[in-house]
């Protein structure tokens, strides 16, 4: 009885672990991201670069790890004759995501959710009459999540499309013997990847 109970306890973990390694992927991804801050007046875009690993727990049923980071991130400029402002938003996300499959064969669509921990600040470049200053305000990493979907173009190449909610605030920069901290804004923001994934 334990010598069949061993067999078929090592036949289930051989069948497990080959269904493992054959739906096992890790996919690179680049596309089109834009801002969608809290109260933002124009929108600013930048490119995105992405890399999922991913691993089906069922026939339609993925869930992974996934890292974001904006290239360049989003950038804002404001000039007139004396005085021109840079400001710059880098964002990194680093998440944990679930992608239902929807229908049969290799071109299905999919919905996607996942939460994610967001980092970044924001570098502010000042030119006034010639002169050139730099600031980094720090801003605090938070937990967001992420809604979205997409499309399989082919077995390796997909098409994805995300939404990011997410509220951050700036970091505590006042006098010692105060206690302010800045108000939490959205810095949510949106893009469209094309994905590109392999079998390992």
């Amino acid at each position: 009885m334990k010598k069949s109970g061993w067999m078929m306890l090592t036949l289930v973990l051989m069948a497990v672990s080959s269904y493992g390694q054959s739906t096992n992927t890790l996919a690179v991804m680049a596309g089109y991201s834009m801002s969608a801050f809290e109260d933002q007046e124009d929108a600013a875009g930048t490119v995105p670069l992405g890399i999922q690993l991913g691993m089906m727990v069922s026939p339609n049923l993925q869930v992974g790890l996934e890292g974001n980071y904006l290239l360049g991130g989003f950038i804002w400029e404001d000039k007139d004759e004396d005085f021109k402002l840079k400001t710059t938003f880098s964002q990194t996300i680093a998440s944990a995501y679930a992608k239902l499959f929807l229908g049969q064969g290799s071109s299905k669509p999919f919905v996607k959710g996942g939460v994610g921990y967001f980092m970044g600040d924001v570098k502010a470049s000042y030119e006034v009459d010639g002169e050139e200053e730099d600031e980094t305000y720090k801003i605090d990493p938070g937990i967001g999540f992420i809604v979205g979907g997409g499309i399989n173009l082919s077995p390796n190449l997909f098409l994805e499309f995300n939404y990011n909610l997410i509220k951050r605030q700036f970091e505590d920069s006042s006098e010692e013997g105060e206690d302010e901290k800045s108000e939490k804004f959205g810095m949510n923001s949106w893009s469209v990847m094309l994905g590109y994934k392999l079998n390992l």
